[in-house]
């Protein structure tokens, strides 16, 4: 098996070709795969079919995970880049250019997944993971149906809640029901970039960002997003019902 690995990389390196070969078939919430050694840049790839929920990719670095630099590009049904992962802490569209930093979060677990989500219904994913470390590593890739938190569109809302953003180009949404409060968008997190606006009457009153306060009124909309277009998205662990791991999509609308 490892023998035709190299062979598949040797190939497509020859040719030059951009394509995205068909790979292992991976389901979701079944049985993982677990690679032969990945030398520097080698790769390896998955086909996976996504219906009707929410799909978390995992893979992990099994030989010194510590330094692991695993990179998880996913192709849609096009075979076009959708998303790929560099980080265990977020993941990011094709193109997004990242510093060092946000690669490398200050503190994260080495035992974690390098992860990617994957809306319902997206359908055919062609999934390619490579190892970016000079020392070979084996990788257990597994895809699993998201738990707990999928998003809020048209949430009523009266008191704080929590959301978090957890896919590509997301947009939440709130409608206040509440007495006039002060709101406030709190995120404590560093890997995603927030911006949060108020709607009223059909016109946008407010802009912010984590820190800022605007006074709400009843009717009030209000709508969270990531600040490149929705180009990171990042994961959520127990607070709100989900398995991450990883709070980093995490954020809260404080109503006082």
């Amino acid at each position: 098996m490892r023998f035709a690995f190299a062979v598949l990389i040797l190939l497509l390196t020859a040719c030059g070709s951009p394509s995205i070969p068909t790979g292992t078939v991976i389901k979701v919430d079944g049985a993982e795969v677990t690679t032969p050694a990945l030398g520097e840049n080698e790769a390896v790839f998955f086909n996976l079919e996504v219906g009707g929920a929410a799909v978390r990719l995992d893979a992990f670095a099994l030989d010194n995970p510590k330094a692991a630099q695993l990179e998880v590009t996913v192709f849609d049904s096009n075979r076009l880049p959708y998303a790929r992962s560099v980080s265990r802490s977020w993941f990011a569209a094709p193109g997004l250019a990242v510093s060092s930093a946000e690669r490398n979060p200050r503190v994260i677990d080495p035992t974690l997944p390098f992860s990617l989500n994957l809306p319902a219904n997206f359908g055919r994913a062609y999934v390619r993971v490579r190892n970016r470390l000079s020392e070979p590593t084996r990788v257990r890739v597994r895809a699993v149906a998201r738990a707990g938190y999928r998003g809020s569109s048209g949430l009523e809302i009266a008191s704080s809640t929590h959301g978090a953003l957890l896919f590509l180009g997301q947009l939440d949404s709130y409608i206040y029901r509440g007495k006039e409060a002060r709101l406030t968008l709190s995120y404590s997190g560093s890997s995603l970039h927030l911006v949060f606006e108020v709607v009223r009457g059909g016109g946008r009153v407010f802009r912010g960002e984590p820190g800022m306060g605007f006074d709400l009124e009843p009717g009030d909309q209000i709508f969270v997003r990531e600040q490149s277009n929705g180009r990171l998205a990042g994961f959520c662990d127990q607070a709100l019902g989900c398995t991450d791991g990883v709070n980093s999509g995490i954020y809260t609308l404080r109503i006082e």
